[in-house]
């Protein structure tokens, strides 16, 4: 999927990181607008296909935050090290904000979060994260690994 939206990105001309690195705030919200209507429009298709009984699931995140002067980001802005997701889907039990439980999260999680809903085997090298919990409702996520 990320994959599929760089080149939506690309093909649509707008690109947010670039526009940041350029300082060119206005081009980054037009970006940002854009790429919210591109994630929109998957977002009812996915709910159209969850009317109908399907399992769904859509995972939203940045690769980095900006820094505080909104321009750069990297190691020597930790600032921009702090990133949002959104989980949503008939998969996504969880609704509203959810604490973190269990301490921070990383990127690395996300995968391991939808390698379980999808049901794959589970990544064991040291590096890989942790399924996000929080994301499901206590107890439903008994249900998804069940379905194993």
């Amino acid at each position: 999927m990320a994959h599929w939206f760089s080149a939506v990105a690309k093909r649509n001309g707008y690109f947010p990181d670039e526009d940041g690195h350029r300082d060119d705030y206005r081009g980054y919200l037009e970006s940002l607008r854009a790429a919210d209507a591109s994630i929109g429009a998957v977002e009812r298709a996915l709910a159209e296909l969850a009317e109908r009984g399907r399992e769904t699931a859509l995972f939203i995140a940045t690769d980095h935050g900006r820094a505080d002067g909104f321009r750069e980001h990297g190691s020597a802005h930790p600032e921009s090290g702090r990133v949002w997701l959104v989980a949503t889907g008939s998969l996504v039990t969880a609704r509203g904000y959810p604490l973190l439980l269990g301490g921070p999260r990383r990127l690395a999680d996300v995968a391991p979060t939808i390698r379980d809903l999808a049901r794959l085997p589970s990544d064991t090298s040291p590096e890989a994260g942790r399924v996000l919990d929080e994301v499901f409702v206590a107890g439903s996520r008994v249900r998804v690994a069940a379905r194993q």
